[in-house]
């Protein structure tokens, strides 16, 4: 009687859990489709350098190669959770058996990944900063630009309060930005949200930027890092609360499969 009971106990956790890893295996694909695809996530005019990442293809490709793995192993996990919970309500243990093997490749896999972007992070660090200040060498053009990448960084400097990757400095080498000013007026102390921000509030900012009239000594590097990393802490939680089910499920399977051996007709 307490085999039956353990085995209720783990069919009705197996269940539930993975119909819960359905649901969380159908965001993870469709997010890892939207960010292949390159859909806007971060939002707005600041999409272009995450996108096109100054032309540079080794930060694009790392965030493409993240995005298509997320979309693959959600739909992994959907298709196995489906698996195991038929396999549960069902009492196949040729399906368990699956469910067991294949959860096991899973937790692998999310391991290697984690792995992967632990190690690769001071490599897309040290790219994103030489990617973000080759898109201001070649593309920036300056503050009443039109072109995609310029107004993805003005709208950064009005909105982060920064100007150029770590300083104004790097500003000077945008082949594009033809003019005699030191800074481009986003870099200046302004009111009002991009693009209707308003004229810098010193009309002598552009030529004579100083720490009371401009941004000009703060790079935008840090603010544009601490928005692609600003679900961090959410992320790991849900990840590590995703392992902790996992294990939980595992268990249950292979106590359901080990009951089933064992129980005989009377």
């Amino acid at each position: 009687m307490g085999k039956c009971s353990i085995e209720t106990i783990s069919k009705i956790l197996l269940v539930t859990i993975n119909v819960i890893f359905i649901a969380i295996g159908f965001v993870i694909a469709a997010f890892g489709i939207v960010v292949a695809t390159g859909s806007n996530i971060f939002g707005g005019y600041i999409e272009p350098l995450f996108r096109d990442a100054g032309g540079n293809e080794s930060v694009g490709s790392f965030f493409l190669y993240v995005a298509i793995s997320a979309a693959v192993l959600g739909s992994f996990i959907l298709v196995i959770a489906s698996v195991g919970a038929c396999g549960a309500c069902c009492n196949k243990k040729c399906l368990l058996y699956s469910y067991v093997a294949a959860m096991g490749v899973i937790l692998v896999i999310e391991i290697a990944l984690v792995v992967v972007c632990v190690l690769k992070w001071d490599w897309v660090e040290s790219q994103l900063k030489s990617a973000l200040q080759l898109s201001i060498n070649d593309q920036y053009a300056g503050s009443t630009a039109t072109d995609s990448i310029s107004v993805a960084w003005n709208y950064a400097f009005v909105t982060f309060h920064c100007c150029g990757v770590f300083n104004s400095t790097d500003l000077s080498s945008a082949k594009k930005w033809n003019s005699t000013n030191k800074i481009p007026s986003t870099c200046c102390i302004v009111t009002g949200n991009f693009p209707d921000q308003s004229d810098p509030t010193d009309p002598s900012c552009p030529t004579k930027p100083t720490t009371g009239n401009s941004h000009a000594h703060k790079g935008c590097y840090e603010p544009i890092l601490d928005l692609i990393l600003q679900y961090n802490d959410y992320i790991i939680g849900i990840s590590v609360a995703i392992a902790t089910l996992q294990i939980f499920t595992l268990v249950a399977a292979i106590v359901i499969s080990r009951t089933r051996n064992k129980i005989r007709p009377t």
